[in-house]
């Protein structure tokens, strides 16, 4: 997260500096994007970020149609604007026009992976981290919910340690609910309680704020059912 502010100032600057930028506008997009993604800014200010990023991202493709970075950023306005579909073309797009680049076949691998996707969506993720390891290790989180609703509970396990984002509420929850399947409870309440230092209100608004994020309904109660075996009192559930 402290990354995003510090580049936040930086694009609007280089946007100042050279409104004919196209990559310039296109990094403002995904840093407005990033602030709604790790839940910086309050709920309240998403849906006019989301407009200002919706703009960014669109002048960065009039000004340069055929750049796969405008494509990008168009792809990840989009998924947040709930345009599962839409934004699943333009990561393609992304791709195509650029499959050298390990982060845009991550990018277009993750959204497969929200969608329940596994076999599109895993040989990119490997094929990504084959080509470049130090890709953020956010995008582990899918290949971690491959095994997990495979009933692979070790390569789970295994997937959910790599993931260094240790601010990440859902870091930890990940991890709980491998520990849980693993019947390690003692383990996985201790990550269930990480989780909640860092959201307080995890248990009410878990739900709601994986469906918002656009994961697959059906991987969702995998989730809670994992979250709840580790002590986690989810309201509505049972």
């Amino acid at each position: 997260t402290r990354e995003v502010f510090y580049f936040a100032p930086v694009s609007e600057r280089a946007v100042e500096l050279d409104p004919g930028y196209a990559a310039a506008h296109a990094a403002l997009a995904i840093v407005k994007i990033e602030q709604i993604r790790w839940r910086i800014v309050a709920p309240a200010e998403w849906p006019p970020l989301l407009d200002s990023a919706l703009g960014s991202a669109k002048r960065a493709l009039e000004l340069a149609p055929g750049d796969p970075f405008g494509f990008q950023a168009l792809h990840h306005v989009q998924w947040l604007n709930g345009q599962v579909e839409q934004s699943i073309a333009l990561a393609e797009r992304a791709y195509a026009l650029n499959p050298n680049d390990p982060q845009l076949k991550a990018d277009l691998g993750f959204r497969y992976g929200m969608r329940a996707d596994w076999a599109r969506a895993a040989p990119l993720l490997q094929q990504a981290y084959a080509e470049d390891p130090q890709l953020s290790s956010i995008y582990r989180s899918m290949l971690m919910l491959e095994h997990y609703t495979a009933g692979r509970y070790e390569q789970a396990f295994a997937e959910a340690r790599k993931i260094d984002l240790a601010d990440f509420s859902y870091t930890h929850v990940l991890l709980a609910i491998s520990y849980a399947k693993l019947g390690l409870r003692d383990q996985a309440s201790a990550s269930v309680r990480r989780a909640l230092a860092l959201e307080p209100r995890l248990a009410e608004r878990v739900q709601a704020d994986l469906l918002g994020r656009n994961i697959h309904p059906e991987l969702v109660p995998a989730i809670l059912d994992g979250l709840e075996t580790g002590g986690l009192q989810i309201p509505g559930r049972r």
